[in-house]
C-alpha cells in the first residue's frame, strides 16, 4: 500500500479508538487534546534556576500570597504562580533531587527560576534542575522519626531542645534522611530566646534527621506530624551548617530578590573572599595538617567582626566568639589553660570559626622586656594547643 493509504487507515483507526474512548466528543477533539497534553508535559520538564533567599524572603512570599497554612520554610519551593496556572498543575508537592518538598506559588516571579530557603538549597546542592510533581497525600507518613540536634557553642539544654521539637512538629512537616533541619528559635521556643542570657545572638537551632521509619522499613522521605510520628532524639552530631549569604532588611513587591543584601557589605566583601579563599580548601581536605589561623586589624568600628561573621556564615561554620579578657590571666599558667579549654569547646562544635577579639592583648608585656617572650610564649602554646587537641 502506498503511504497515503496508509495515513488514510492510520487516521479512520484512530477516529473509530476516540469513538469508543470518548463518546460524547466528535473524534477530531483527541489529537488537539493530545497536543495540549503534549505541552503541558514538555513545559513540566522545564529546568529551572534555583536561588537561595533567606528565611523570612520565603516567609513572606508565603504569607503573603495567602498560602498561610504552610510553615514548613525548610522545605517550600515557590514557583511563579502564573507558570502554575497556565499548567493548571494541581499537585502540591515537588520532587528535587529524588526528595519532595512543599510547592507554592508566587505572583511576581519569573519563570525560569525557583525560589528556596538557604537550608533547602544546602540539602539539596543543586543550583538548577527539572521538576517533578506529586500531592502530599502520596507521601508516606513515618511512624517514626531519630533526630540528633547539631553541636554548637551554646549551651542548649535538653529542656530547650525538647521545645523546639515539639512546637516545630506540631503541624505537619516533611523530613528527608541526612536533611538539616532549621529551627528558628524565636518562634518555636520565645520563653527561652527572652530569659536566657547565654543564648545571645543565637538565631537557630539545626538538627539532622538521621532515619525515618514507615511501620518496620526505613524510608528516605516522609510526612512527620506530632502526635501521629513517634520522634526520637540520638546524641549531638557535628556538621556543617546551611550557607547564609544574604538577609533581608525590607519587601519590595516589585522584585523579592531586592529584599536581601549581602552579608559583609559596604566594601568588606573582597577581604571576606579572601578569606575564604584561603580557608575552604582545608574544609575540603588536610591531610598536611595544617591549620589556618588569620590577624584581622583595623581600627574600632572598621568592619573586622562583620568580616569573621560573613565567612563562618557563607562557609557554613559556626562562629565561636570570645575576647581576650576572658582569656587572659595575671598568671601565664592560667591563660595557657584558659586557651587549652577554649580550644577543646571549639572542637566539641566543629566545624567552627574561633573568633578571639583584642587578640594583642594576651601578648602585653609583664615588664618592658618582656615583650618577645609575651609574643613566643603565645604563639607557642596556640601551635601546641591546635597540635595536641586536634582541632
Amino acid at each position: 500500500m502506498d503511504a497515503p493509504s496508509d495515513l488514510k487507515k492510520g487516521a479512520s483507526v484512530l477516529c473509530y479508538v476516540c469513538r469508543l474512548r470518548f463518546p460524547t466528543y466528535p473524534p477530531h477533539y483527541f489529537p488537539l487534546y493530545m497536543l495540549f497534553r503534549y505541552n503541558c508535559i514538555r513545559r513540566r520538564q522545564k529546568a529551572f534556576e534555583l536561588v537561595a533567599l533567606p528565611y523570612e524572603a520565603i516567609e513572606r512570599l508565603i504569607i503573603r500570597d495567602g498560602a498561610t497554612f504552610n510553615d514548613d520554610i525548610n522545605n517550600t519551593l515557590v514557583l511563579s504562580k502564573t507558570y502554575l496556572q497556565s499548567l493548571a498543575i494541581g499537585e502540591d508537592v515537588v520532587v528535587i533531587n529524588t526528595k519532595p518538598a512543599h510547592l507554592v506559588g508566587a505572583s511576581g516571579i519569573p519563570e525560569d527560576r525557583a525560589y528556596i530557603s538557604d537550608t533547602l538549597h544546602h540539602n539539596r546542592r543543586v543550583n538548577s534542575t527539572t521538576l517533578a510533581y506529586t500531592t502530599l497525600s502520596r507521601l508516606p507518613k513515618a511512624d517514626e522519626v531519630d533526630l540528633s540536634a547539631i553541636s554548637t557553642c551554646h549551651d542548649l539544654g535538653s529542656a530547650l531542645v525538647d521545645s523546639l521539637v515539639t512546637n516545630y512538629f506540631r503541624s505537619l512537616k516533611i523530613a528527608c534522611v541526612g536533611d538539616v533541619i532549621s529551627v528558628e528559635l524565636e518562634r518555636y521556643a520565645p520563653e527561652f530566646r527572652y530569659t536566657n542570657g547565654k543564648l545571645h545572638g543565637l538565631r537557630f537551632v539545626h538538627f539532622r534527621c538521621n532515619r525515618l521509619l514507615v511501620g518496620e522499613v526505613g524510608r528516605e522521605f516522609g510526612v512527620v506530624v506530632l502526635g501521629e510520628t513517634s520522634i526520637k532524639q540520638s546524641a549531638n552530631v557535628q556538621s556543617f551548617l546551611p550557607a547564609v549569604i544574604s538577609r533581608t532588611v525590607t519587601f519590595d513587591p516589585a522584585d523579592c530578590e531586592r529584599w536581601s543584601i549581602d552579608c559583609c557589605p559596604y566594601g568588606l566583601r573582597v577581604y571576606s573572599d579572601r578569606v575564604v579563599k584561603a580557608v575552604r580548601p582545608f574544609l575540603k581536605s588536610n591531610a598536611i595538617k595544617l591549620r589556618p589561623a588569620f590577624l584581622v586589624l583595623g581600627a574600632k568600628g572598621s568592619g573586622k567582626s562583620t568580616i569573621t561573621s560573613a565567612v563562618a556564615s557563607s562557609l557554613g561554620l559556626h562562629l565561636f566568639a570570645t575576647t581576650s579578657g576572658e582569656i587572659n590571666a595575671a598568671v601565664y599558667a592560667q591563660t595557657e589553660s584558659k586557651l587549652r579549654h577554649l580550644f577543646f569547646k571549639a572542637k566539641l562544635c566543629s566545624p567552627c570559626l574561633v573568633h578571639i577579639k583584642n587578640f594583642e592583648v594576651l601578648a602585653l608585656p609583664v615588664t618592658p622586656f618582656d615583650t618577645h617572650a609575651g609574643l613566643s610564649r603565645i604563639s607557642g602554646k596556640i601551635t601546641k594547643d591546635f597540635t595536641t587537641i586536634g582541632f
